[in-house]
Formats: C-alpha cells, structure tokens, sequence
C-alpha cells in the first residue's frame, strides 16, 4: 500500500510530465479564400455563419438588414 506522501510525489511528477509534453505541442493552420479552417476541437463555420452555443433571445446580424415592407393601402393592383 502507497502512502499519501508517495502518491503526492507521483501527481506531482505527472503534472510536471504533462506541462514538459503541453510545451513541445505545436500546432499550424493555414486557410484562404472564404473557407473555414478549426483545430484543436474548435468548429469551423463557412463565411457569413454564426455559432449559436446557448439561447438567444432577439435578433442576429451578420450585415446588412433590409426589410421590405408594404406600405398602407398597398394592394396587388397598387402596390406603392
């Protein structure tokens, strides 16, 4: 049976492993044109995209609004 002093030495020893190897990590990502490039768990959306990760109450824009909109009166013979 282990002490705790020994499995305290050992974590510690893990947790300088883990840093030495976090260190030597490298990581290169290259994208052109319109595309969409994730790494490293990361998602990747397409030009003009949004990621919505919760609730959303109210609007999202992502440019330009337009609303087209009748005015009063406006009909299929006059349309105004």
């Amino acid at each position: 049976m282990t002490d705790s002093n020994d499995t305290e030495q050992e974590i510690e020893r893990l947790k300088r492993r883990l840093a030495e190897l976090e260190a030597r990590q490298t990581a290169s990502v290259s994208q052109q044109g319109s595309g969409a490039a994730a790494h490293s768990g990361g998602t990747a959306l397409g030009q003009g995209a949004v990621l919505i990760g919760g609730n959303v109450v109210g609007d999202i824009s992502t440019g330009q609004i337009i609303h087209n909109a009748a005015r009063s009166g406006a009909g299929k013979m006059n349309p105004r």
